[in-house]
C-alpha cells in the first residue's frame, strides 16, 4: 500500500488519536497545577468551612488552573481547525486535478473523433499513417494543466508546413518549370509531416500530390474547427500540384 493511500485512509482514525492523546496530557497538566496550586496556597490547612466565603477562597487557591484550561482549550481547537483546512485544501485540490483531468481527456476525445470522422472522408490517408496522440500533444501541450490554448510550437510548425509550400510555389512559378525538383519537394514535406504525427512514404508524384492534397485538407479542418486558428494560418494553395 502506497503512504499516500494508507495515510487517506487512516487520517480519520489519526486525528481522535491526537485529540485522545492531547486530552490525556491536558487532564495530567491541569491536575498536576490544581495539586500544585493546592499544596502552594497551604489551604489544606485550614479547618473546615462552608460558608461562602471559605468557599470563595479554596477555589481562588486554584487561580492558575482556569488561564491553563482556557490555554490548553484554544489550542485544541487550533489543532482541529488545522486539520481541518488541511482536508479542506487537499479536498479542493483533488478536485481541481480531477476536474483537469476530465477537460483534458474529454477534449483528446473529441480531437481523435473528429480526426478519425475526416480520415474517413479521405480514403488516401491511413489511419496508422496519423500519430493522432503526437498530434494532439503538439497542439495543446498544456491540455493536461486545464488549458486549451494552442501552444507557439504547433503555430510554428504550422508556418514551417507553410513556408515549405511557399518555397516550392515560387520555385515552380519563377518561369522555369524545370527548377523545380520533385523529390526534393517530397523530402521536405514528408520531414515536415512527420514532425506533426503525420507519417508519407515516398511515391510516384501523382500518388504524392494528391495524398499530399487530402493532408493538407486535413490540417486546415483541424486548424479552424478544433484549433480555432484565423485564416493566417492556412496552408496556401499548391501551384506546383
Amino acid at each position: 500500500m502506497k503512504i499516500k493511500d494508507f495515510y487517506d485512509k487512516n487520517k480519520g482514525s489519526s486525528l481522535f488519536l491526537i485529540i485522545l492523546s492531547y486530552c490525556v496530557l491536558s487532564v495530567f497538566l491541569i491536575v498536576f497545577t490544581m495539586l500544585f496550586d493546592y499544596l502552594d496556597s497551604g489551604v489544606y490547612h485550614a479547618k473546615l468551612c462552608l460558608n461562602t466565603k471559605c468557599v470563595k477562597e479554596f477555589f481562588n487557591s486554584f487561580s492558575g488552573v482556569i488561564p491553563l484550561f482556557s490555554f490548553l482549550l484554544n489550542t485544541l481547537l487550533a489543532i482541529v481547525t488545522i486539520f481541518g483546512v488541511t482536508a479542506a485544501l487537499k479536498n479542493y485540490l483533488n478536485t481541481t486535478s480531477t476536474a483537469r483531468l476530465n477537460v483534458h481527456l474529454i477534449h483528446l476525445n473529441t480531437f481523435k473523433d473528429y480526426i478519425h470522422l475526416e480520415l474517413e472522408m479521405e480514403p488516401r490517408i491511413s489511419k496508422k499513417s496519423v500519430d493522432i496522440l503526437k498530434w494532439y500533444n503538439i497542439a495543446f501541450p498544456k491540455s493536461r494543466d486545464g488549458s486549451l490554448l494552442v501552444g507557439d510550437a504547433y503555430i510554428s510548425l504550422i508556418d514551417k508546413i507553410k513556408n515549405e509550400i511557399g518555397l516550392s510555389n515560387n520555385i515552380f512559378s519563377g518561369g522555369n518549370v524545370s527548377m523545380f525538383k520533385y523529390k526534393e519537394h517530397q523530402s521536405r514535406i514528408i520531414l515536415t509531416l512527420s514532425s506533426l504525427g503525420i507519417h508519407v512514404s515516398r511515391m510516384p508524384k501523382k500518388d504524392f500530390f494528391e495524398i499530399e492534397a487530402e493532408i493538407f485538407n486535413l490540417i486546415n479542418k483541424v486548424n479552424k474547427e478544433l484549433c480555432l486558428l484565423d485564416s493566417i494560418h492556412s496552408l496556401p494553395k499548391r501551384y506546383y500540384a
